[in-house]
């Protein structure tokens, strides 16, 4: 069950950050760009309150390196699908190690 928050709590927090770079698009405080912006502020609201409460189960060294190598992986991989960024052989290289890394703290 644990880890079905810690899943959900990334999600939320890569989606806040999906609609700040969304908001990009728009004029500043046009309505489209207010309306992205709002959605964003709550979300990362969200996702605050769902990481506090996954504190209550685990431990912060473990979890607060595993949820953001986990919304890292995630926003690489979804800016390149949704906005067309390029990845660079870098960022792959840095893709692979962090999946290696969430495997090494997450594997007793």
């Amino acid at each position: 069950m644990l880890y079905l928050k810690v899943i959900v709590g990334v999600v939320v927090n890569v989606l806040a950050q999906l609609c700040i770079k969304k908001s990009t698009i728009y004029t500043f405080f046009s309505i489209k760009w207010v309306i992205l912006m709002g959605i964003a502020i709550s979300l990362y609201g969200l996702s605050f309150l769902i990481y506090s409460y996954i504190l209550k189960e685990a431990p912060l060294n473990i979890i607060s390196p595993v949820m953001a190598i986990s919304g890292m992986l995630l926003i690489v991989i979804l800016s390149s699908i949704l906005f067309l960024e390029p990845i660079s052989a870098r960022q792959v290289l840095g893709l692979l190690l962090g999946a290696v890394s969430i495997f090494l703290l997450l594997v007793k």
